[in-house]
């Protein structure tokens, strides 16, 4: 623990050091197109002067030229980038909104948040332009071109109707694969979604044909009760109908049994579970050595304090919230790394298969 807390503070040192460094860097650059100084080097702006002469990415450039032009007009801006409450990348969506006569109300909603909370944040104050409401399906086809990133307005819309000329989508570092290398994991990509309004964004997501098929079974299915409704209507109902059933298993239905439990048991009760879910806010409650929580949200169980394998009894005292890596920490640190390190690779082995059945149509 000494060595991780020495690293981490030799971090936050480099992470200081880092932040002051950018902020320098944006103060000069500043100073330096204030006096169009490009122009003397030959350049007819200050984005080619970056890209060519100092060599920064296209996006790199963007996010600086932005950032010295809004410290230049907004001052008050330069310490939240120093002290990392604002984010370089956010500058671009505050750029958009700050006038001299809001900047006191609106800089602070930009402060600790992520890209896509900076622009949820952005079209809430200055909302686009709504197009209709639309579905627009594309058939994806064999790729036989050159390669372009992923993210790049090229990868979403090339224009392309020949099928020869459509091209490979690779993520930043990866080369396209031949059609007969064997497949191998990788992340899920995430839906691209893009805030249009306060209430309103659009989502891009990719999806095999049975999906589509499940979607237009669904909107039959929920013809006689909702007539016409939108895909973006069926899909919420869908989600309403699974997160209902994961609220059951969670002991979260509006009025749990609370019948008594049988001698021995160690089931944890319907209504045990809902006081200990609402008491946790549905968040993992292990302690870092910070001292705060963990928070996760992403596969949260049940957690016995003092273990069931122990006598732990399934009450609300000897219960909390954990994600399932702290979870396994835990258990390791009461049962041996080796025991639980077995047991872990089981799962995960289980899991493996059983997602494998589930795409392959099998049963278990």
């Amino acid at each position: 623990m000494d060595t991780a807390r020495a690293l981490t503070d030799r971090l936050q040192q480099l992470l200081r050091s880092e932040r002051n460094t950018l902020v320098d860097f944006i103060l000069a650059l500043a100073d330096f197109d204030r006096q169009e100084l490009w122009r003397s080097l030959g350049y007819p702006s200050l984005f080619p002067f970056l890209t060519r002469e100092l060599a920064l990415s296209d996006g790199l450039a963007y996010f600086r030229m932005k950032a010295c032009r809004l410290v230049r007009d907004f001052p008050e801006v330069i310490e939240p980038l120093r002290d990392g409450r604002l984010c370089v990348t956010n500058v671009v969506e505050l750029s958009k909104v700050i006038t001299p006569e809001n900047r006191a109300e609106v800089l602070p909603r930009y402060f600790h948040v992520s890209k896509k909370e900076a622009e949820a944040v952005t079209v809430g104050i200055l909302p686009k332009p709504v197009v209709p409401t639309r579905t627009v399906v594309t058939v994806s086809s064999p790729p036989r071109s050159l390669p372009i990133r992923a993210g790049t307005e090229q990868s979403k819309d090339t224009g392309c109707d020949d099928e020869s000329l459509q091209p490979v989508v690779v993520t930043d570092g990866a080369d396209p694969a031949p059609a007969n290398a064997p497949a191998t994991p990788t992340a899920r990509p995430r839906a691209e979604v893009v805030p249009l309004t306060k209430d309103l964004a659009r989502l891009h997501l990719t999806v095999p044909p049975r999906l589509l098929e499940k979607l237009a079974a669904a909107r039959d299915a929920l013809s006689h009760a909702r007539p016409g409704a939108s895909d973006a209507e069926v899909i919420e109902a869908a989600l309403d109908v699974l997160l209902a059933n994961a609220a059951k298993r969670k002991g979260l239905s509006d009025r749990p049994l609370e019948k008594p439990r049988k001698a021995g048991s160690d089931l944890i009760p319907a209504h045990v579970k809902r006081k200990v879910w609402l008491r946790d806010g549905g968040r993992c409650q292990h302690r870092l050595a910070s001292g705060e929580i963990c928070g996760s949200t992403f596969r949260v169980e049940f957690d016995h304090r003092e273990p069931r394998a122990l006598g732990g009894p399934p009450t609300e005292d000897n219960l909390q919230l954990t994600c399932r890596p702290h979870n396994l920490d835990r258990a390791r640190e009461r049962f041996g790394a080796e025991l639980m390190d077995r047991y872990a690779g089981r799962s995960r082995r289980e899991h493996e298969r059983g997602s494998a059945s589930a795409h392959s149509g099998e049963g278990p």
